[in-house]
């Protein structure tokens, strides 16, 4: 256990694999046993309630997890809830019967996990690793992501196709009911400037209030190079704390927010093996911001004085 950004708990990961490899191991029995699953069940909570006991030893809240132990908890607590483990085990049975179908089953396994990526393959280990937000993925998906990370024809519109499907409400439900159990309360009003006014005013001028409202934090510590962030899988838009002063004027605060805005209304695009954020319609947007010039300077002045 050490503390860095946030509380951790040594060998989370090892007890999530560990968890991964039963299910998958086991998968039949799992889903045609509901003892063994209530055994399961015993032993996903067993675990939280350790990660739980760690957060009340030190007078914290589960959002005070590093971000690697946070995604556990999270995950077990989600897979502790006899219905979420059965929407669990139905995804892991359809991946594998479309592995054998494709004939690529031979030394793959599958681990259906919390993470900050949508998946990623261990090619040493056979391991394919897959946000849990895709148990609700139906079989032409999982086709084209087995087809895709083994070279097959889907290959090169793989990577949009998960992520359009990451953007659907069956993914966001999955993905916002598991994090919910270490969300921290929105911290939108600051001791001088208030992300809830800032949106609406933003959302008003710029997306003639057509714009979802995302979940909206201030930072917990001063940051003196990046003053925004858009989470896409937690729809969270987070502002540094920096700008929560008298010297920073609500129009900088506002184009903070624009700009994070514009990155949940067009997203990424894939190119090669690489992703792009600020596309061309990105940064011709950017500029329409009534201050944009003012905005950038204020910014780039707090850079250079190391705020």
């Amino acid at each position: 256990m050490k503390r860095r950004d946030g509380l951790r708990m040594v060998g989370a990961k090892v007890v999530r694999d560990r968890f991964c490899d039963g299910l998958w191991s086991r998968l039949d029995e799992l889903r045609h046993d509901g003892e063994q699953r209530l055994v399961l069940l015993d032993q996903l909570r067993d675990k939280s309630v350790e990660l739980e006991k760690l957060c009340s030893d030190r007078g914290v809240g589960a959002q005070e997890l590093e971000t690697p132990t946070r995604q556990v908890y999270c995950w077990l607590r989600f897979l502790s809830l006899e219905t979420n483990l059965e929407l669990h085990l139905d995804a892991l049975y359809r991946v594998r019967s479309l592995a054998l179908e494709l004939g690529c089953l031979r030394g793959l396994e599958v681990h259906l996990i919390n993470m900050g990526s949508l998946w990623r393959y261990r090619s040493s280990q056979g391991v394919l690793c897959v946000h849990e937000g895709m148990i609700s993925a139906d079989r032409g998906l999982w086709r084209a992501l087995l087809r895709g990370v083994f070279g097959g024809p889907e290959e090169a519109g793989l990577t949009q196709a998960v992520r359009t499907f990451a953007l659907s409400e069956s993914f966001r439900r999955v993905n916002s009911a598991m994090e919910c159990f270490a969300e921290a309360p929105e911290r939108s009003r600051g001791l001088r400037h208030d992300l809830m006014q800032s949106f609406l005013r933003v959302n008003e001028r710029y997306f003639g209030g057509s714009m979802e409202r995302p979940r909206l934090a201030w930072t917990r510590r001063v940051t003196s190079t990046c003053f925004g962030t858009y989470d896409t899988l937690r729809d969270l838009v987070t502002v540094s704390l920096t700008l929560d002063d008298d010297d920073v004027p609500p129009y900088v605060v506002d184009f903070v927010m624009y700009h994070e805005l514009l990155h949940k209304k067009h997203g990424s695009v894939q190119r090669g093996k690489r992703r792009f954020c600020h596309t061309p319609e990105f940064r011709r947007d950017e500029r329409l911001f009534l201050h944009f010039d003012r905005a950038e300077a204020h910014l780039q002045g707090l850079v250079s004085r190391g705020h």
